[in-house]
Order: structure tokens, then C-alpha cells, then sequence
């Protein structure tokens, strides 16, 4: 899910959320 925002996004705000998102996740 993170991946396709991600590529969608493609934007300095992916580079941000990417991480977050991935700890969420990890969480």
C-alpha cells in the first residue's frame, strides 16, 4: 500500500511519510 502511494505521490512528502509510514507499520 505505502509502495503505491508512495510512486504516486513521488513527491518530497513521500520521502517523509515513507519512513512514518513504515514505522507505523513496524508497530
Amino acid at each position: 500500500m505505502p509502495s503505491v502511494i508512495c510512486d504516486y505521490v513521488k513527491s518530497w512528502t513521500c520521502r517523509l511519510l515513507c519512513p512514518v509510514i513504515e514505522v507505523l507499520e513496524y508497530f
